[in-house]
């Protein structure tokens, strides 16, 4: 460690804890969430076929899924403001 590096060291640790943050909760967990549910209501139960709680879905699904839940989110967002009508 050089002595230099020594004060960024906390900025640094404050970069990637807000990163895996961002990342977890709100891609991985609310994405999932509002994801998996709006997905099972519009297939009538049918995709994913995966549990809510389930931790090993394939990436290509999670993915799918979670971009769908912030998607969903994103819209209901836009629609209270009413940008809609």
């Amino acid at each position: 460690m050089d002595l230099p590096d020594l004060p960024l060291r906390p900025l640094v640790w404050l970069l990637r804890g807000l990163l895996w943050l961002g990342w977890e909760f709100l891609f991985e967990t609310v994405g999932w969430w509002i994801g998996w549910c709006v997905c099972r209501t519009l297939s009538l139960g049918q995709f994913p076929r995966h549990a809510l709680r389930d931790e090993d879905v394939p990436l290509h699904i999670s993915l799918l899924v979670e971009v769908m839940g912030l998607a969903a989110l994103s819209a209901l967002l836009w629609a209270l403001t009413g940008h809609w009508w």
